[in-house]
């Protein structure tokens, strides 16, 4: 069996899993437009390697729909894992969960996590759009360990420029103007340079050689490395920013073992 082969098999069963997870284990936070849906899997108190840790995962897009990321690939690490999913707004959905009334509903469950599990570590992880708001939200708590993969970083070039109208809209609530569209360019570089929680660590994966980089990533590395925040970069040459996807679950299963193991 070659290696597209493997990827092919091994991205179905990630599918199959989450599909059935999801029947399971989905709620919902709070009701009305800006409710949020989750799944939680609490660490399994009868092993006893497990840890007092709460790792939350920021979903990416999909393309039409939206789902879960990453569920299958933490399945082996016995800590408290908060699934959120991000359904609200265009044919693409997602609004980063940043909305107004929405990105108020998830600091609430994550606080409520926090306060049922309560952890010794927070690790918050995503790819792309997750990883915007794995940062975004890491801003909002303390000691947050962050592992993500080619954000994006500046929003309205990102979703212009992908013409992801719809989902721009939603994400300004209906106010789309030119100065809302420019401090949404902004917003998550004026609230790193004005924090006050940082990210404990950083990690990141990324290829100089996709678009996102030099859009994104170069100025959003340099922005963070002004504040002296610890940051482990893990780089490579695909050109294709999807290809992201057969590189990050390595990297972000290496480094949560490196989190758990300090």
């Amino acid at each position: 069996m070659n290696l597209s082969t493997k990827q092919f098999w091994s991205r179905g069963v990630n599918k199959l899993y989450t599909f059935l997870s999801t029947k399971f284990r989905e709620k919902t936070f709070n009701a009305g437009e800006n409710r949020i849906k989750y799944m939680f899997f609490p660490k399994k108190q009868r092993k006893l390697n497990g840890q007092n840790v709460l790792a939350v995962c920021f979903p990416a897009f999909a393309g039409k729909g939206a789902k879960y990321n990453y569920v299958r690939t933490l399945r082996h690490f016995n800590i408290n894992k908060l699934f959120l999913l991000d359904d609200i707004g265009g044919y693409d959905k997602g609004n980063y969960l940043i909305k107004p009334g929405v990105e108020e509903n998830v600091k609430a469950l994550i606080q409520e996590k926090i306060d049922i599990t309560k952890p010794t570590k927070l690790i918050f992880f995503g790819s792309s759009k997750g990883g915007y708001a794995a940062l975004n939200f890491s801003l909002m708590f303390q000691d947050v360990n962050v592992c993500i993969a080619a954000p994006q970083y500046f929003l309205s070039d990102y979703l212009i420029r992908e013409k992801k109208y719809e989902n721009l809209k939603i994400i300004l609530d209906n106010n789309d103007t030119e100065s809302a569209r420019i401090e949404l360019n902004n917003r998550l570089k004026e609230k790193i340079d004005h924090a006050i929680w940082l990210p404990q660590k950083v990690y990141i994966h990324y290829s100089t050689e996709e678009h996102t980089y030099k859009e994104h990533i170069k100025e959003m590395l340099a922005d963070l490395k002004a504040k002296n925040i610890n940051i482990v970069e893990d780089i490579n040459n695909y050109t294709n920013h999807m290809d992201l996807v057969y590189f990050f679950p390595t990297f972000l299963i290496q480094s949560i073992k490196e989190i758990l193991s300090k």
